[in-house]
């Protein structure tokens, strides 16, 4: 999913939720997660395993909590947990 914040920035983001088909077709439960991240206008290599900074990190996941969770969230009247690994 590529998602705009403001006037002229992109994040790109690859998501994915925990647990095969079967867990997820009968859980009552689930979970979404990052698998992947982008910043379009980050430099990049040929490597494709280019691993951001802490602060990159941050403001990736605070993008993507505040302009796509949150939006989630109020749609669906509900809240989320955030795990800390």
């Amino acid at each position: 999913m590529t998602m705009k914040v403001g006037a002229n920035k992109e994040y790109q983001y690859t998501l994915m939720y925990y647990g095969d088909s079967a867990f997820r077709r009968t859980s009552t439960v689930s979970e979404l997660f990052i698998h992947d991240s982008h910043d379009p206008t980050r430099p990049t290599k040929e490597n494709h395993n280019l691993l951001f900074t802490p602060k990159e990190d941050t403001i990736l996941i605070n993008a993507f909590e505040r302009h796509f969770i949150g939006k989630l969230d109020k749609e669906l009247e509900m809240g989320h947990t955030k795990e800390i690994k």
